[in-house]
């Protein structure tokens, strides 16, 4: 284990291999990956985003649902909303012994840009008393917003105006500079070589998951992305705790930034909290 000098969050998930032997378990709001079900399926997960034009301000309206096709032990739902790369809201849920759960959230704002949001739906499954199981499945959404003085208010998800193309790739780019930012803090506190990763922001992890762990088998991958959101879940959704026992709230940190090895050994999670302090969490693969 590398010992980091400056502040760092270190997590280290479930070797592959390692034989866990599991006795009676009291439910809490927490995510464990377990291997997966192949006989469970999820029949929804979605994260939805809609604006709606208010005066000198706008609404947005963010939900979180899923469901599974059948009963779960355990489910549970998780959703990130970002807005220009920093985090704006918090959705979790849990249940026991429920297919479906559903969440949303309203948010007054007078920023325009980019919204987008990522979520994580899972379930804890027990086959039988000393088997323990997991089905998960990801979902997100993305909206931009004008709504600038001189300019008609309106949201889309695809550019088709050549306004819409032009605010896109200013917002766009607004974005992958805060996110340079955030790789090059990351990089000199941490002394990170970024020749040795690749790198993918978190909310683009639904649909850049394949190309992102080309080099994983399909289980492999499902069990590292379980993994991945068991750390998130308890050292940056909760809160994140730095190395000197300081507790902060996630928001306003930036959007995580997923930095796999290309050695295919582990993957790591830089993110800036919103004191300007970077984060790091690490995952042996």
């Amino acid at each position: 284990m590398r010992n980091w000098k400056k502040t760092v969050l270190l997590v280290i998930m479930l070797a592959a291999g390692l034989t866990i032997f599991f006795t009676y378990k009291p439910v809490k709001e927490t995510i464990i990956y377990f291997p997966i079900d192949p006989s469970v399926t999820f029949l929804k997960s979605k994260t939805h985003l809609a604006a709606e034009e208010k005066k000198d301000q706008y609404r947005i309206d963010w939900t979180v649902s899923s469901q599974l096709d059948k009963n779960a032990f355990l489910r549970q739902d998780v959703g990130l909303l970002f807005l220009n790369g920093k985090l704006i809201g918090i959705q979790k849920d849990w249940e026991q012994n429920k297919q479906s759960l559903n969440q949303e959230q309203a948010f007054t704002l007078s920023n325009d840009g980019v919204l987008e949001g990522i979520s994580f739906h899972y379930a804890e499954l027990h086959p039988t008393q000393e088997t323990y199981r997991s089905a998960q499945s990801l979902s997100d959404a993305l909206l931009y917003v004008m709504d600038s003085s001189g300019t008609d208010f309106h949201a889309f998800s695809r550019p088709f105006t050549v306004e819409e193309v032009k605010f896109k790739n200013r917002t766009d780019s607004m974005v992958q500079k805060l996110q340079e930012q955030t790789l090059k803090k990351a990089a000199d506190s941490f002394s990170l070589n970024l020749q040795h990763y690749k790198v993918l922001p978190l909310t683009k992890l639904k649909n850049q998951e394949a190309v992102f762990f080309s080099g994983l088998t399909e289980s492999k991958r499902a069990e590292t992305i379980g993994q991945l959101w068991e750390g998130l879940y308890k050292n940056y959704v909760i809160n994140i705790k730095k190395e000197n026992g300081t507790v902060l709230n996630p928001i306003n940190s930036t959007v995580p930034l997923l930095l796999l090895n290309k050695n295919l050994k582990e993957l790591l999670v830089v993110t800036l909290a919103e004191d300007g302090s970077p984060i790091l969490l690490a995952q042996l693969l």
